[in-house]
């Protein structure tokens, strides 16, 4: 999302010694712990993590910073074409094979 006021409730993560403190580390760092719920890198603070509930967020029209927030993969609404060819292709080699 983006534009946002990112909401309070933030864990700030500082960055290891040997570590970069870049967006993509971030990213990492939210996507390797499983309570992790969104991530915002904000230029000259760095990573902020989400653990709980992501309330008051608000949205500017021209500033503001982006908000990654974690969905389940079904969320996207991807997957599911092939989810409807798999079963399709099944049921079409069943009856091929027991007519």
């Amino acid at each position: 999302m983006e534009r946002l006021k990112v909401p309070d409730s933030h864990e700030f993560v500082v960055a290891a010694l040997d570590a970069k403190n870049t967006s993509d580390d971030c990213k990492i760092r939210c996507l390797n712990n499983c309570s992790c719920l969104a991530y915002a890198f904000v230029s000259k603070i760095g990573c902020l993590l989400w653990s709980k509930d992501l309330l008051d967020i608000q949205e500017f029209s021209s500033r503001g910073e982006d908000l990654y927030i974690c969905l389940a993969r079904s969320e996207l609404g991807k997957g599911k074409p092939m989810k409807l060819i798999s079963s399709l292709t099944a049921t079409f080699s069943i009856s091929i094979l027991f007519p």
